[in-house]
């Protein structure tokens, strides 16, 4: 880790569980997706649409170099000076090209983000889909979403309310509350979730779902849909 550069560098079976932690202290944060226990060098040369990918594009973008077993037998250490066209193929080619056992890239400042979740009935999901286009047109680039809809088991674990199949819209930015506050309220009000809960928090906890898992929560702000 390079905090001065914006730098790391993970060896072939690092996970960004290993990464997070160690950039979080200095402000940083690598362009993850949401399930921490991926590995880092796989995931980013699949492409790495990432949960701040609206505000920082694909995490492949941030590949500076690598270090590549090629198909004569051959260790290279590959930069977009040194071997444009491996570099270019690699970054989404995974492993059709050589073995990539290490890989320096490029992180990202955040040190809050603002965000949470919203859940919706199954019924409901034309309206919200329609709803949640409308408003990614009117927020800027600092505000990162992700809509899903998910089956939920009929388990009494459950709560009876969310068994069946959920839509789920989570938005994340990393702007001021402040801001997000804004931005949130316009989609709060727009679609009308079956319930939902919103909060700041560190990089850090919100990417680790067992650290999310322990911090206090925020009481959610419910409404019905």
């Amino acid at each position: 880790m390079d905090p001065l550069a914006r730098t790391a560098y993970v060896e072939a079976g690092a996970r960004f569980a290993d990464v997070i932690p160690k950039a979080a202290p200095h402000g940083l944060a690598p362009l993850n997706g949401s399930a921490p226990h991926v590995g880092v060098v796989a995931y980013t040369l699949g492409g790495g649409l990432a949960l701040l990918g609206r505000s920082h594009g694909y995490a492949a973008d941030r590949v500076r170099a690598m270090d590549v077993v090629t198909a004569d037998g051959r260790l290279r250490h590959v930069t977009v000076e040194s071997d444009p066209d491996l570099y270019w193929a690699l970054l989404g080619g995974r492993d059709n090209f050589g073995i990539v056992i290490g890989m320096e890239f490029g992180l990202v400042p955040v040190a809050r983000l603002y965000g949470g979740a919203l859940f919706f009935d199954a019924r409901q999901v034309p309206g919200v889909l329609d709803g949640y286009r409308r408003w990614t047109a009117t927020v800027p680039t600092e505000m990162n979403s992700s809509a899903a809809l998910i089956p939920v088991p009929d388990d009494p674990q459950v709560p009876e309310p969310m068994r069946g199949r959920l839509a789920v819209v989570n938005p994340l930015s990393p702007t001021t509350v402040e801001d997000a506050h804004a931005f949130l309220d316009r989609l709060f009000g727009d679609l009308q979730p079956w319930t939902a809960g919103r909060s700041s928090t560190s990089w850090a906890t919100a990417a680790t779902p067992t650290a999310a898992a322990s911090a206090p929560p925020t009481p959610p702000r419910t409404t019905n849909g």
